[in-house]
């Protein structure tokens, strides 16, 4: 009998401490913010890092990894993504989060069978995915690995920008041209599309921060063309790194040199 009575009690004291154990994502939250963090401005604190983060991430075997991931409130966050030129569907996933003692990156924790996680680097509207040691990716990709803030609305995206000036001169239509020279930043895929005033030309581009700009891949088709210059292409989408735009006047540079073209948006 009092073999039985101890069984109870032991078993009802194991009950009450069970009911003190706080959900997983509490307990992850209160040892987040148990964490020392250094003094002074960090992402955690300074930024205004809640939302949605978009871009495409390199793809071994399809065209790349459509990617969208929101920062929610109480460190929840969900992923889309989607591999273009390959599955049309979109997954989703959910997850939580932490932010490290400097404040400046967060480990993702996804709720898939094998509790996947990723680290990201959270600087001014941007997430930089980071490699498996928490190290930035480097190499000639790494500004793929880039998620952008939606809410950033990039004003030179989807418009017709006509050139109309070259290495400070201004460009006219050859008498055996038959259309002027363009191009067009796609929203999707990240593709540009244009024409040099011969040729069709395509590639990629990555908008970052602070009015940077990468052109990855930029190639034409061949036809020969006399008379007609189409060496802005080579110069301006193998060299250029920033833009600035001015109303409807965009002007693509190298650095802090001088514009190196000039082009004016279209309106049909």
């Amino acid at each position: 009998m009092k073999t039985n009575r101890l069984i109870i009690i032991a078993s009802i004291l194991l009950v009450m401490l069970a009911c003190k154990v706080p959900h997983h994502k509490i307990l992850s939250e209160e040892q987040n913010n148990a964490i020392q963090k250094p003094e002074g401005s960090t992402s955690e604190n300074a930024l205004d890092w809640k939302g949605v983060y978009e871009g495409v991430f390199p793809c071994a075997d399809c065209e790349g990894i459509k990617t969208k991931i929101e920062l929610l409130d109480h460190m929840n966050c969900t992923l889309q993504s989607q591999y273009l030129g390959k599955d049309p569907k979109v997954y989703t996933q959910k997850g939580t989060f932490l932010w490290d003692n400097t404040g400046q990156v967060i480990t993702i924790i996804w709720n898939d069978s094998f509790g996947t996680k990723e680290m990201y680097f959270v600087g001014e509207n941007t997430l930089s995915k980071l490699d498996a040691n928490g190290q930035k990716i480097n190499g000639d990709l790494s500004h793929l690995y880039v998620l952008k803030k939606a809410l950033l609305v990039e004003p030179i995206v989807e418009k017709y920008w006509k050139l109309i000036e070259f290495n400070g001169s201004p460009v006219h239509m050859s008498p055996n041209q038959n259309k002027e020279a363009y191009f067009i930043l796609k929203s999707d895929k990240n593709a540009i599309k244009g024409f040099s005033g011969c040729n069709q030309f395509g590639g990629t581009y990555q908008i970052l921060p602070m009015n940077r700009i990468v052109f990855t891949g930029v190639a034409s088709t061949m036809m020969a063309c006399p008379n007609v210059d189409e060496t802005w292409v080579a110069t301006v989408f193998h060299k250029a790194d920033s833009y600035q735009l001015n109303n409807d006047t965009l002007s693509l540079s190298k650095s802090k040199m001088g514009p190196m073209a000039k082009f004016v948006a279209v309106y049909f």
